[in-house]
């Protein structure tokens, strides 16, 4: 027998109530030793104890500088996994249509605005918009419209999507030899 509907949203409100107890539980662990040293004074966790001769306040500003390099290496994390690609001569648009490359442009050879229109295999039309520097759909016969409120896109970081249509128009640095796929389908 199938599982009736009801059960399957009440397994995933569970699912969802443990993986935000194991991520809580985790940041509790790594965190806690450090602001309540910072905040209390108090000596941190035995486990994470080592002794220390000198004066208490030298402990809160090891916390606090061990807590500002923890939030400084996050945040460099962050930035350089949002970065797009850089490239010095421009970028290539690679156009997807059920999975398959239809065709690349290069934006930096473009010098005047066109449209192209493709037509998805099942019976959708995109209209996409090519202008010097970047790419975008500027009209689509999908229900929800995003990949035209997504707007234009000019470097790497995300590409335009119409999942309706079946539709990815991805962004590569020109200067990239390989034509390997990056998008995982």
């Amino acid at each position: 027998l199938l599982p009736q509907p009801q059960q399957q949203t009440t397994d995933a409100k569970k699912t969802a109530v443990l993986k935000k107890r194991f991520i809580f539980s985790v940041l509790s662990a790594i965190l806690n030793p450090i602001f309540v040293t910072v905040q209390t004074g108090a000596e941190p966790l035995p486990i994470f104890h080592t002794p220390r001769k000198g004066h208490p306040m030298k402990n809160k500003r090891a916390a606090a500088l061990m807590a500002a390099f923890l939030l400084l290496l996050c945040a460099v994390s962050l930035l350089s996994l949002t970065a797009p690609e850089k490239s010095k001569n421009g970028y290539i648009a690679d156009i997807y249509q059920d999975g398959n490359l239809t065709m690349s442009i290069s934006l930096a050879d473009e010098t005047e605005t066109r449209t192209l229109l493709l037509r998805a295999g099942n019976g959708g039309k995109n209209e996409i918009e090519i202008r010097p520097g970047s790419i975008g759909v500027i009209s689509a016969d999908c229900p929800d419209k995003i990949c035209v409120r997504q707007g234009f896109i000019s470097d790497s970081r995300l590409p335009v999507t119409c999942l309706p249509n079946r539709l990815v128009i991805q962004l590569r640095p020109a200067d990239d030899d390989s034509s390997a796929d990056t998008l995982t389908y």
